[in-house]
């Protein structure tokens, strides 16, 4: 079972897995503008960064 959390307060296990950016999971959209990030692509607001990275990761599990 995969359990999503904040990193800055949940006490880290042995069976956590960072999930960045630049891993196979992670969230190439933004919702932040104006600054530099490492997304791939840019959206309106962070609820629309969401629900497009909602849609791009079921997507990818349809493939597997």
């Amino acid at each position: 079972m995969i359990r999503v959390v904040n990193k800055h307060n949940h006490k880290p296990t042995e069976l956590d897995v960072y999930v960045g950016r630049g891993s196979v999971l992670g969230n190439p959209y933004s919702g932040i503008q104006g600054i530099e990030t490492k997304a791939e692509f840019i959206c309106e607001s962070r609820e629309e960064a969401i629900r497009q990275f909602s849609f791009y990761l079921k997507q990818k599990m349809v493939r597997i």
